[in-house]
């Protein structure tokens, strides 16, 4: 017979949806200067392919603390982050992945 723990489990990890306000709970929207520093990247990476795209292609403070925010949170807080604030349309396809190829990278492998 498997043993039970019945203590409660008390991680900032182990939440359900209504005690974090839902998926707003997990939304952090992106601020302007952060995705003037988004495009920037893009520029500044223009000629490589999204899949070479890292971290020491393209340095800023405001996104090196986003993403070390983001990390905490992800491997430390509630497991989950959602970023808004991004258009797809403003950018295409492939300037949309380049970014989040490029945050994944920032945030860790």
């Amino acid at each position: 017979m498997a043993l039970v723990d019945l203590e409660p489990i008390r991680s900032p990890a182990a939440w359900r949806s209504d005690q974090i306000g839902g998926k707003a709970g997990l939304t952090r929207a992106l601020q302007e200067p952060e995705v003037a520093a988004l495009e920037a990247m893009l520029a500044a990476t223009a000629a490589k392919a999204t899949l070479d795209i890292q971290p020491e292609d393209f340095r800023d403070a405001m996104l090196g603390e986003l993403a070390r925010a983001c990390q905490n949170e992800l491997v430390n807080g509630r497991g989950a982050a959602i970023f808004t604030g991004l258009d797809p349309d403003r950018y295409g396809k492939d300037d949309f992945c380049r970014i989040y190829w490029y945050l994944g990278q920032l945030i860790g492998k």
